[in-house]
């Protein structure tokens, strides 16, 4: 018995820890495979926007303004839907606190989301539209609120 199980363990050391390949197909890492650099190359990080961001940069003339008014408010509310950033539940957010709120301001918002007698599902949806609005704000560097 034991004179088998040292050729079991032999056999499992010599396959698995000693590879001398890689079988980069199926993600084995049981061995390093050094890699030679290429003479002068110098690593760089490279830093590639996403689809979202690049939506987001490109609302500048939808959301100039958006938060003057009610009205201007939901207008952007709705063009913002219609470019797929904001959703149907962020529209019912919006919408919401446009009528509530007393100015259209972040502050605003935020003293509508600590409202104890607000449901809890409004409370998620005024605060994720709030968030967007936010990521949006900064973005394009507070021309969310300008006038």
């Amino acid at each position: 018995m034991q004179v088998s199980r040292n050729v079991l363990q032999k056999k499992y050391i010599d396959g698995i820890h000693n590879q001398q390949q890689v079988d980069m197909d199926h993600g084995a890492r049981n061995s390093y495979i050094p890699v030679n650099p290429v003479e002068g190359y110098i690593h760089q990080d490279v830093f590639v926007k996403s689809e979202y961001l690049q939506k987001l940069e490109s609302l500048g003339d939808y959301i100039q303004g958006g938060f003057r008014d009610a009205q201007s408010f939901m207008d952007m509310a709705n063009a913002l839907q219609g470019e797929s950033i904001l959703n149907s539940q962020d529209l019912i957010a919006a919408n919401y606190v446009s009528r509530v709120s007393d100015d259209i301001s972040f502050d605003s918002f935020n003293k509508i989301i600590q409202n104890e007698n607000l449901s809890m599902e409004m409370r998620g949806l005024i605060t994720q539209l709030v968030n967007k609005l936010y990521n949006i704000n900064y973005v394009h560097a507070g021309l969310l609120m300008a006038s």
